[in-house]
Protein backbone atom coordinates (compact mmCIF):
# COMPACT_ATOMS: atom_id res chain seq x y z
CA UNK A 1 0.00 0.00 0.00
CA UNK A 2 1.68 3.58 -0.96
CA UNK A 3 0.91 6.92 0.79
CA UNK A 4 2.77 9.87 0.13
CA UNK A 5 6.47 8.45 0.08
CA UNK A 6 5.85 5.18 2.44
CA UNK A 7 4.98 2.40 0.83
CA UNK A 8 3.92 -0.27 3.66
CA UNK A 9 4.64 -3.67 2.82
CA UNK A 10 1.46 -6.27 3.94
CA UNK A 11 2.87 -10.20 4.38
CA UNK A 12 0.14 -12.41 5.20
CA UNK A 13 1.93 -14.89 7.52
CA UNK A 14 -0.30 -16.74 10.46
CA UNK A 15 -1.42 -13.90 12.61
CA UNK A 16 1.30 -11.76 11.63
CA UNK A 17 0.31 -8.52 10.46
CA UNK A 18 2.36 -5.68 8.60
CA UNK A 19 5.78 -7.13 8.38
CA UNK A 20 8.21 -4.18 6.35
CA UNK A 21 7.83 -0.28 6.18
CA UNK A 22 9.48 0.70 3.17
CA UNK A 23 10.80 4.43 2.79
CA UNK A 24 10.35 5.48 -0.57
CA UNK A 25 10.81 2.05 -2.44
CA UNK A 26 13.92 1.61 -0.84
CA UNK A 27 15.82 -1.05 1.25
CA UNK A 28 14.93 1.86 4.19
CA UNK A 29 12.91 -0.93 5.31
CA UNK A 30 11.44 -1.58 9.23
CA UNK A 31 10.55 -4.88 11.09
CA UNK A 32 6.88 -3.92 12.07
CA UNK A 33 5.96 -7.53 13.42
CA UNK A 34 3.09 -7.26 15.92
CA UNK A 35 3.62 -4.17 16.75
CA UNK A 36 0.37 -1.66 17.64
CA UNK A 37 -0.60 0.98 15.42
CA UNK A 38 0.30 3.93 17.51
CA UNK A 39 3.69 2.37 17.22
CA UNK A 40 3.39 1.84 13.78
CA UNK A 41 2.61 5.50 12.99
CA UNK A 42 5.58 6.44 15.21
CA UNK A 43 7.97 4.39 12.98
CA UNK A 44 7.04 6.05 9.92
CA UNK A 45 7.62 9.68 11.55
CA UNK A 46 11.20 8.51 12.49
CA UNK A 47 11.77 6.98 9.03
CA UNK A 48 10.60 10.30 7.32
CA UNK A 49 12.65 12.81 9.31
CA UNK A 50 15.83 10.10 9.10
CA UNK A 51 15.12 9.99 5.24
CA UNK A 52 14.56 14.09 5.37
CA UNK A 53 17.89 14.29 7.04
CA UNK A 54 19.55 11.94 4.63
CA UNK A 55 18.24 14.23 1.48
CA UNK A 56 19.20 17.33 3.08
CA UNK A 57 22.66 16.17 3.95
CA UNK A 58 23.45 14.82 0.03
CA UNK A 59 22.12 18.22 -1.48
CA UNK A 60 24.50 20.36 0.26
CA UNK A 61 27.42 17.95 -0.02
CA UNK A 62 29.96 19.16 -2.24
CA UNK A 63 33.48 18.94 -3.18
CA UNK A 64 35.53 21.76 -2.43
CA UNK A 65 37.84 22.59 -5.39
CA UNK A 66 41.10 24.75 -5.05
CA UNK A 67 41.08 27.99 -5.92
CA UNK A 68 43.93 27.14 -8.89
CA UNK A 69 41.83 24.25 -10.24
CA UNK A 70 41.84 25.82 -13.81
CA UNK A 71 45.98 25.76 -14.15
CA UNK A 72 45.70 21.96 -14.62
CA UNK A 73 44.42 20.30 -17.64
CA UNK A 74 42.74 16.54 -17.92
CA UNK A 75 45.32 14.43 -19.48
CA UNK A 76 43.74 10.92 -18.84
CA UNK A 77 42.09 8.82 -16.15
CA UNK A 78 42.54 10.90 -13.02
CA UNK A 79 45.93 12.98 -14.33
CA UNK A 80 46.43 16.28 -14.96
CA UNK A 81 49.03 18.72 -16.50
CA UNK A 82 49.50 21.64 -14.59
CA UNK A 83 51.15 25.23 -15.66
CA UNK A 84 54.67 24.15 -14.63
CA UNK A 85 54.28 20.83 -17.39
CA UNK A 86 54.48 18.45 -14.67
CA UNK A 87 52.23 15.89 -14.04
CA UNK A 88 49.64 15.75 -11.17
CA UNK A 89 46.70 13.19 -10.19
CA UNK A 90 43.61 14.43 -8.69
CA UNK A 91 42.60 12.91 -5.16
CA UNK A 92 39.93 13.75 -3.25
CA UNK A 93 39.74 13.85 0.37
CA UNK A 94 37.25 13.92 3.25
CA UNK A 95 36.74 18.13 4.31
CA UNK A 96 36.41 19.01 7.86
CA UNK A 97 37.37 22.59 7.40
CA UNK A 98 33.39 23.60 5.91
CA UNK A 99 30.49 21.79 7.05
CA UNK A 100 28.97 22.65 3.08
CA UNK A 101 31.60 20.64 1.90
CA UNK A 102 32.43 16.83 2.21
CA UNK A 103 35.18 16.52 0.02
CA UNK A 104 38.19 18.45 -0.77
CA UNK A 105 39.96 17.76 -3.91
CA UNK A 106 43.94 18.08 -4.26
CA UNK A 107 46.11 17.28 -7.23
CA UNK A 108 49.31 15.61 -6.03
CA UNK A 109 52.68 15.06 -8.02
CA UNK A 110 54.01 11.97 -5.95
CA UNK A 111 53.54 8.37 -5.60
CA UNK A 112 54.70 5.71 -3.64
CA UNK A 113 57.52 3.02 -3.87
CA UNK A 114 58.18 0.68 -1.39
CA UNK A 115 61.55 -0.45 -0.12
CA UNK A 116 61.33 -3.46 2.51
CA UNK A 117 59.33 -2.26 5.01
CA UNK A 118 59.67 1.60 4.14
CA UNK A 119 58.49 3.79 1.63
CA UNK A 120 59.55 6.82 -0.04
CA UNK A 121 57.40 9.20 -2.51
CA UNK A 122 58.50 9.70 -6.10
CA UNK A 123 57.28 12.22 -8.72
CA UNK A 124 54.69 11.12 -11.25
CA UNK A 125 56.65 12.06 -14.10
CA UNK A 126 59.54 9.92 -13.65
CA UNK A 127 57.32 6.76 -13.00
CA UNK A 128 54.19 6.67 -14.72
CA UNK A 129 54.08 6.68 -19.12
CA UNK A 130 51.11 8.34 -19.78
CA UNK A 131 51.06 7.79 -23.91
CA UNK A 132 50.37 3.52 -22.44
CA UNK A 133 48.39 4.12 -19.74
CA UNK A 134 45.61 2.41 -19.20
CA UNK A 135 43.06 2.11 -16.38
CA UNK A 136 41.94 -1.33 -16.16
CA UNK A 137 38.35 -1.86 -15.97
CA UNK A 138 36.41 -0.84 -12.87
CA UNK A 139 39.07 -1.57 -11.00
CA UNK A 140 41.88 -0.03 -8.19
CA UNK A 141 44.70 -1.18 -11.08
CA UNK A 142 46.19 0.40 -13.93
CA UNK A 143 49.11 -0.46 -15.99
CA UNK A 144 51.69 1.36 -18.87
CA UNK A 145 54.64 -0.42 -20.46
CA UNK A 146 56.67 -0.79 -17.18
CA UNK A 147 54.90 -0.99 -14.26
CA UNK A 148 51.45 -2.17 -13.10
CA UNK A 149 49.61 -0.06 -10.35
CA UNK A 150 47.14 -0.56 -7.45
CA UNK A 151 44.96 2.54 -5.77
CA UNK A 152 44.91 2.06 -2.01
CA UNK A 153 41.77 4.58 -1.82
CA UNK A 154 41.66 6.15 1.80
CA UNK A 155 39.78 9.44 3.81
CA UNK A 156 42.62 11.53 2.91
CA UNK A 157 42.73 10.71 -0.98
CA UNK A 158 44.46 7.81 -1.05
CA UNK A 159 48.07 6.66 -2.95
CA UNK A 160 49.42 4.98 -5.87
CA UNK A 161 51.73 2.70 -5.71
CA UNK A 162 54.24 0.58 -7.81
CA UNK A 163 53.28 -3.33 -7.85
CA UNK A 164 56.31 -4.94 -7.28
CA UNK A 165 57.74 -7.23 -9.88
CA UNK A 166 54.26 -7.23 -11.67
CA UNK A 167 54.75 -7.90 -15.51
CA UNK A 168 52.48 -5.66 -17.42
CA UNK A 169 52.01 -7.85 -20.63
CA UNK A 170 50.66 -10.12 -18.31
CA UNK A 171 48.46 -8.55 -16.16
CA UNK A 172 44.86 -8.48 -15.68
CA UNK A 173 42.20 -8.25 -13.43
CA UNK A 174 40.22 -11.28 -11.52
CA UNK A 175 36.82 -10.56 -9.66
CA UNK A 176 36.01 -8.17 -7.90
CA UNK A 177 38.34 -4.34 -6.90
CA UNK A 178 41.48 -5.87 -5.62
CA UNK A 179 42.27 -9.52 -7.13
CA UNK A 180 44.65 -9.14 -10.12
CA UNK A 181 47.27 -11.54 -11.65
CA UNK A 182 49.70 -12.05 -13.88
CA UNK A 183 51.74 -14.70 -15.10
CA UNK A 184 53.75 -15.18 -12.08
CA UNK A 185 51.15 -14.27 -9.70
CA UNK A 186 48.10 -13.58 -8.13
CA UNK A 187 47.48 -10.36 -6.02
CA UNK A 188 45.25 -8.59 -3.60
CA UNK A 189 45.75 -5.17 -2.97
CA UNK A 190 48.66 -5.08 -4.78
CA UNK A 191 50.47 -7.58 -2.98
CA UNK A 192 51.28 -11.41 -4.12
CA UNK A 193 49.33 -14.13 -2.32
CA UNK A 194 52.71 -15.78 -1.43
CA UNK A 195 52.52 -19.90 -1.38
CA UNK A 196 49.33 -19.76 -4.02
CA UNK A 197 49.85 -22.13 -6.65
CA UNK A 198 49.04 -20.11 -9.45
CA UNK A 199 48.05 -22.49 -12.03
CA UNK A 200 45.68 -23.80 -9.41
CA UNK A 201 44.08 -21.37 -7.64
CA UNK A 202 40.54 -20.64 -7.47
CA UNK A 203 38.38 -17.25 -5.80
CA UNK A 204 35.68 -18.00 -4.05
CA UNK A 205 32.49 -15.57 -3.83
CA UNK A 206 29.29 -15.06 -2.89
CA UNK A 207 27.11 -12.49 -3.61
CA UNK A 208 28.36 -9.17 -2.70
CA UNK A 209 32.34 -10.55 -1.30
CA UNK A 210 35.37 -12.15 -3.15
CA UNK A 211 37.90 -12.52 0.10
CA UNK A 212 38.94 -16.17 -0.28
CA UNK A 213 41.09 -17.84 -2.31
CA UNK A 214 42.39 -21.75 -2.63
CA UNK A 215 44.19 -23.40 -4.72
CA UNK A 216 44.58 -27.94 -4.85
CA UNK A 217 46.58 -27.67 -0.70
CA UNK A 218 45.68 -24.18 0.58
CA UNK A 219 43.14 -21.28 1.30
CA UNK A 220 43.92 -17.61 1.83
CA UNK A 221 41.50 -15.20 3.19
CA UNK A 222 42.63 -12.21 1.27
CA UNK A 223 46.42 -12.40 1.38
CA UNK A 224 46.72 -14.79 4.80
CA UNK A 225 46.83 -18.63 4.90
CA UNK A 226 44.26 -20.01 6.66
CA UNK A 227 46.30 -22.54 8.84
CA UNK A 228 44.22 -26.47 9.03
CA UNK A 229 41.55 -25.21 6.37
CA UNK A 230 40.55 -28.19 4.09
CA UNK A 231 40.98 -27.08 0.58
CA UNK A 232 38.85 -29.54 -1.30
CA UNK A 233 35.71 -28.66 0.66
CA UNK A 234 36.08 -25.31 1.43
CA UNK A 235 33.33 -23.02 0.66
CA UNK A 236 31.89 -19.38 0.95
CA UNK A 237 28.03 -19.24 2.63
CA UNK A 238 25.56 -16.57 2.75
CA UNK A 239 22.90 -16.33 5.33
CA UNK A 240 24.65 -17.94 8.53
CA UNK A 241 26.41 -16.59 11.49
CA UNK A 242 29.53 -17.22 9.56
CA UNK A 243 30.91 -16.67 5.90
CA UNK A 244 32.97 -19.79 4.90
CA UNK A 245 33.17 -23.35 6.03
CA UNK A 246 34.51 -26.69 5.22
CA UNK A 247 34.20 -29.91 6.47
CA UNK A 248 36.16 -29.54 9.71
CA UNK A 249 34.91 -25.96 10.80
CA UNK A 250 33.06 -22.83 10.50
CA UNK A 251 34.99 -19.27 9.64
CA UNK A 252 34.67 -15.87 9.86
CA UNK A 253 36.86 -12.96 8.15
CA UNK A 254 39.18 -15.93 7.90
CA UNK A 255 39.42 -17.13 11.19
CA UNK A 256 38.05 -19.99 12.64
CA UNK A 257 34.99 -19.72 15.20
CA UNK A 258 33.44 -23.66 15.41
Amino acid sequence: MMHGKFKIVFKRTGLQRPVFLCLGGSCNCLYLRYMKPVAILFSIFLLYACNAGKNNSEHYCRTHEPADSADYKHSKCGFYTGKNGKLYERKVQVDKSDSNYCYAAFYDEYMTFYAGDNFYPKELDSVIDLETYTCIDSSCYAKDKNNCYYYYDNSDGGFRFVVTDADPATFRKLKGYHWAADSKRVYYRGNPVEGLNRNKFQLLQNSSQVDYIKDDRHVFYENDSIAGADAGSFRQVEGRAWDAEDKHHQYNFGQIIN
